[in-house]
């Protein structure tokens, strides 16, 4: 463990300060998401984790580079301090300015997919309409064929499963000749 001059001290807590600046960036990306995307508790808890997560990463590998991964208090106190000077200053306008931009872009999708929904709502009437006239003439068509398939014996499956109905009329006409010659 070496001693940190007072100089050093001082540079360390201002880069902590731009750190925790940062990271108040990253945390007020993660609140445009939220406002552009309706989200559960679930997805809620998912975010919070991944910033916390991300924090810890940030400030692990800031502590490396400036510090030999030494934990400081001080450094800590300035990431803390840096992030709640841009949460009550910048990321008060930064949420207002992004709130306004997700409105505006919800509102322009919006009014770009009016003509397609009223498009999807036409097709579904006439695409409905058809559907169901191909389902009530399928339905006749079921039952004719079913109808069919049950009187009629000169169907192929028939003749082959008969023998053919052919060789039945065939028979009835020589059982004829043969009654009518005796």
């Amino acid at each position: 463990m070496y001693m940190l001059t007072i100089a050093d001290q001082t540079r360390l807590f201002l880069l902590a300060l731009g750190l925790g600046f940062l990271l108040g960036i990253v945390y007020d990306l993660f609140r445009v998401v939220r406002m552009a995307f309706t989200m559960r508790r679930a997805g809620v808890f998912i975010q919070d984790v991944l910033f916390f997560l991300t924090c810890a990463a940030v400030t692990f590998v800031f502590l490396l580079a400036v510090n030999q991964g030494e934990i400081r208090g001080f450094i800590i106190a300035g990431e803390g301090l840096g992030f709640l000077i841009y949460y009550f200053s910048f990321g008060l306008l930064a949420v207002r300015v992004s709130s306004f931009l997700v409105h505006a872009v919800h509102r322009l999708f919006y009014f770009i997919s009016v003509p397609f929904r009223a498009l999807f709502r036409l097709l579904k009437k006439l695409f409905g309409k058809i559907g169901i006239s191909v389902k009530k003439t399928s339905k006749k068509i079921a039952k004719k064929s079913k109808f069919n398939l049950k009187h009629h014996k000169t169907l192929l499956y028939n003749l082959r499963k008969n023998g053919g109905a052919n060789r039945q009329q065939k028979k009835k006409q020589k059982r004829k000749e043969g009654e009518d010659s005796s």
